[in-house]
């Protein structure tokens, strides 16, 4: 999906969970605001319309119309739908969720691990479930290394089922873990800038 273009004069971008269409003349605040990008081309294929009939459309009643409202949503012919993830929104929730959800999963493999491979390092297990979150998101990356941290002391180090003083190691995968959720998104969005701006420059 598209983040940022423009479309008969007015300029779109991703903000959020929703897209924002601004007027690309200078001193008109007039946007448009939608989670369905389709939306936001009809409506201003409706406002081009309107200009050439010289009737404005009935949802033109202020200078930031949100598409979405039920009054205004019924003058087009496509239902908004949510972007994804953003993900996740409510993402605050979604992230937690995804947090929680990575720990109940990991926590049973690294006890079994513990328990079961006397020369093995269930921590590792924890951190490659940081990385993957963070290939999707830091947040949720960050969270899981909280709370990874707790349950690696909780029932990994001795004596088990008992919060103890965190040991050296523990400190060292915690920032291991902390680093790899903020370096994998980092980089990531590092790659995906340069293969936009790659597109986008013309070949000689």
């Amino acid at each position: 999906m598209r983040e940022n273009f423009e479309y008969r004069g007015y300029g779109v971008s991703a903000n959020g969970c929703n897209y924002v269409a601004r007027s690309l003349e200078d001193g008109d605040d007039f946007c448009l605001v939608s989670r369905d990008v389709e939306r936001i081309t009809q409506a201003i294929d409706q406002l081009w319309d309107a200009l050439e009939d010289g009737i404005p459309p009935d949802w033109l009643m202020d200078s930031t119309i949100d598409l979405d409202e039920p009054s205004v949503a019924e003058h087009f012919g496509v239902a908004a739908q949510p972007r994804p993830l953003d993900r996740y929104k409510d993402q605050r929730s979604a992230q937690v969720l995804l947090a929680l959800a990575m720990v109940s999963i990991v926590v049973p493999l690294a006890v079994l691990m513990h328990f079961k491979l006397s020369d093995c390092e269930p921590e590792i297990v924890f951190t490659l479930a940081v990385s993957a979150v963070a290939m999707i998101d830091m947040m949720p990356a960050l969270l899981l290394s909280v709370l990874s941290a707790l349950a690696f002391n909780f029932t990994i180090v001795p004596p088990e089922t008992t919060f103890t003083k965190p040991t050296r190691e523990e400190i060292v995968y915690f920032l291991i873990n902390i680093t790899a959720s903020i370096a994998i998104p980092l980089l990531l969005s590092w790659i995906g800038g340069a293969r936009r701006a790659r597109v986008r420059t013309p070949s000689t």
